[in-house]
């Protein structure tokens, strides 16, 4: 099913060390079209009852997943946007030469 292989690559890409941020949004869109799409009429799904629920179960458990997963990645952005932030503050009230990174002087340009 398209769904399920648009939320593993989700998953994949938001627990890959470095995630890239187009490529989630990209992924997620693609979720959000797919869960809006038109569903097919209720008599062609030749599954059992059975089987249809234990894959809403794993679907639940992979949103869940994907929900903790989101969070963690949306606050090492919000800190790496904070340590971008703060070193560009340092840098214009100190001047030319500051060590933000211990070690390495950046240079004002």
């Amino acid at each position: 099913m398209r769904w399920d292989r648009a939320s593993e690559g989700l998953v994949v890409e938001l627990t890959c060390p470095r995630p890239h941020p187009e490529r989630i949004r990209a992924l997620i869109t693609a979720r959000q079209q797919l869960m809006t799409a038109n569903p097919r009429a209720i008599g062609d799904d030749r599954r059992t009852e059975d089987a249809q629920r234990a894959w809403l179960e794993n679907a639940m458990q992979r949103e869940a997943e994907i929900r903790k997963l989101y969070e963690v990645y949306m606050r090492m952005v919000n800190v790496a946007v904070d340590t971008h932030r703060t070193g560009a503050r340092t840098r214009a009230a100190f001047g030319d030469k500051v060590e933000t990174i211990p070690g390495r002087l950046s240079k004002k340009v």
